[in-house]
Formats: structure tokens, sequence, C-alpha cells
């Protein structure tokens, strides 16, 4: 995929990746306390139904925290809240998504959403980013375009996935940028809920 970013008068492309065989895309496998996938949700048949991809730049104040989950937790919760979504940046495509999946293994989904998500290959992601490091958030979600694209908060009960990069200085990478998500387990539907936030902030 590519990520469309303005540097200085000139345009060039940043892409990014989930990984070689797709390990980034936990974050679209969570399932709830129920155990059932989020991607089930509001889903009454089997089959693709059409979701929102909704990306944003997550600015940092100007720090760089590390990478792992409980890192940019403590650090986006430090002064009041040190991690903000960048207004002006977010960009909405849609994608369809398999649903209704039930008890299908979970690697058979994992490549079932890779496949979808390739067809937004060298669409734009964001129009620009910030001369600073900053992270690259990616939410699916079962609201609208319409009604997403002018809100900073998510519908918590609509989310499906969410999956993010490591603070990045993405003016200044010449290589494909990683999105992933990181849990060990599969219930992790509250990790969802964090990487959404305006913030980056913990969520019950």
């Amino acid at each position: 995929m590519a990520l469309g970013i303005a540097a200085c008068t000139q345009y060039r492309s940043v892409g990014v990746t989930f990984g070689e065989e797709g390990e980034g895309l936990d974050g679209f496998l969570c399932k709830d306390s129920s155990g059932r996938y989020l991607l089930d949700r509001g889903a009454p048949d089997a089959g693709l139904r059409t979701v929102s991809i909704v990306s944003d730049v997550v600015g940092l104040a100007g720090g760089k925290p590390g990478c792992r989950t409980g890192q940019l937790i403590r650090y986006c919760q430090r002064d009041g809240g040190l991690c903000n979504v960048s207004e002006g940046f977010r960009v909405c495509n849609t994608v369809d998504l398999p649903a209704a999946l039930g008890s299908l293994d979970r690697e058979l989904v994992r490549e079932a959403v890779r496949t979808q998500l390739r067809t937004l290959s060298g669409k734009q992601l964001v129009p620009d980013t910030p001369d600073e490091h900053v992270i690259l958030r990616m939410v699916a979600t079962l609201e609208p375009c319409s009604t997403v694209q002018n809100k900073l908060d998510f519908d918590n009960d609509q989310l499906i996935g969410c999956v993010y990069s490591c603070p990045t200085l993405f003016d200044r990478t010449n290589e494909d940028v990683y999105l992933g998500f990181e849990t060990l387990v599969g219930q992790c539907d509250q990790g969802v809920r964090i990487c959404a936030s305006r913030k980056l902030n913990w969520q019950q």
C-alpha cells in the first residue's frame, strides 16, 4: 500500500506493510469476551461486507516513545495526555472484509483479511505528515466514512480492528513502515479500543 507524503515542494510515497506473513494484522483478528470475532459485529450472513478503514496521524508532542504497547500507553498518559490525533490528516477508505466467521481458524481469517486489504494498494492513506515523529494508525469500523470523517471519537461498539506504526519520521524514512498490533491473546477487544481512542489512552 502507498502512503502519500508531501515533503517540502516534492511529493513522494512511503509504503506500508503488515509483515511478510500478515502478522501485523492481529489487530483485525481480535475477539470479544464472548469469544466472537469483532469482524462478526452486526453481520447476519457470511461473506463480505463494506467497512470503513480510517487512517490517522497521531502526534506525540515532539517525543519519541518506545513502540511496545505499554511504553506507548505510559507515554501518552503523561502530563495530561501527550498523544493526540492530528486534525486535518484523516483519510477514510472503504474495503470489503469477511464477516460471520464463527469459529473459523485464525490463520484463515488472517489470510482473508490480508487479501481484501490488498485492494487498498495505491490509495492514499494520509495526505501528509508533520516533520516530527508521529504514529500512523489505521482503524476499521462499521461507521460510514460520512460519519467518521469529521469526528475524532469512534463508537467503540462499531470497532472491528486497529493497527498502528512505531513512532516514525515519515519525511525521512526510505523503507516500508510496518503496521501491527501487539497482543498475545485472541480476546483483545480492549486493545482495539485503546488503539482507536483519540489520545491512545486506557479503555475499559
